[in-house]
């Protein structure tokens, strides 16, 4: 009897199921408003063979809503754009994709939110973080949130989101470079900083980097594809950087040894002064093109 009594009460407790209406629409009757997505890189080739194999997954979101014209039933397009494109291409290639599957918004939902889903309903490519900060600049700017309220936003650390806004600070076209998807954050980052007041010499490096990627048949320059004497110089000021802390931590302990430590820090610390520029003025040993994978590993040791 105890038992029975105890499952009732259990019972009593579980959460009716909620219902989540996936609907099936027409591709062709979706709408997308210029502008509104902050992706800028679509790359649908792979994603394009993936729906004509298994079709669309994953359901896009939209708001449904009457065209004031003909009075038929349209959908703004609020999620899921890179699919969107992708049937779209290959309804143009002659597939029969009769209808995608999709979820609705009500109506009456703020702009804002509808960003924020975007962001956070996010289920294919990931924003990168150049996209994600031009999403996060036009809250502050058209809304006028500071970045913790944008952080609060969108669940992101407010250092993440106030370094990826720092991207927007860039020359226009390292910007594009990263917007096309050639060259990632963290590469222009690097290379910006050992070019810091010289924008030619930034947008320069940056090219360099992108042309050496895709003379190894990549498509994103990464920290690999940044000449090896800027390397070589990042390397020396992070260096630097940390004998800095080093010295400072010896300095606050007590005893012989430490005043010693401390003191030889700070000796390599200024010898090593001018190593950065040096470092830059280096020029790379000449390597041929690689022609393989196997080479490719061994000039990427090398360097």
């Amino acid at each position: 009897m105890e038992t029975i009594a105890n499952n009732n009460i259990m019972n009593n407790e579980i959460n009716a199921t909620k219902r989540t209406d996936i609907y099936q629409i027409d591709p062709r009757n979706i709408v997308v408003v210029e502008g509104f997505n902050a992706r800028k890189n679509f790359d649908l080739d792979e994603l394009k063979e993936q729906i004509r194999k298994v079709g669309v997954l994953n359901p896009i979101t939209v708001i449904p809503f009457k065209d004031k014209e003909t009075g038929a039933e349209k959908y703004r397009l609020v999620d899921g754009e890179r699919r969107y494109r992708a049937v779209m291409a290959l309804l143009a290639e002659g597939e029969d994709i009769k209808r995608i599957k999709a979820m609705y918004l009500p109506k009456g939902t703020k702009e804002e939110d509808l960003l924020i889903q975007q962001l956070l309903k996010n289920t294919g490519k990931q924003f990168s973080e150049i996209e994600m900060a031009k999403l996060f600049n036009r809250f502050k700017e058209q809304w006028g949130y500071t970045q913790t309220e944008i952080a609060d936003k969108f669940c992101k650390k407010a250092s993440f989101v106030s370094r990826c806004m720092a991207l927007l600070e860039l020359p226009a076209e390292i910007i594009e470079m990263m917007e096309r998807g050639e060259i990632s954050a963290d590469t222009a980052r690097q290379i910006v900083s050992q070019n810091k007041d010289d924008e030619d010499a930034q947008v320069e490096a940056a090219d360099k980097a992108v042309k050496t990627a895709k003379a190894k048949g990549k498509k994103t320059a990464t920290t690999k594809d940044i000449p090896v004497n800027v390397r070589a110089a990042n390397l020396i000021a992070k260096i630097r950087k940390d004998l800095k802390k080093y010295a400072t931590l010896m300095d606050s302990l007590d005893g012989e040894n430490a005043e010693v430590m401390m003191t030889n820090a700070i000796n390599v610390y200024e010898q090593t002064a001018e190593w950065e520029n040096a470092a830059k003025d280096l020029t790379p040993k000449a390597v041929s093109e690689p022609q393989t994978a196997e080479e490719v590993d061994e000039v990427e040791k090398v360097a």
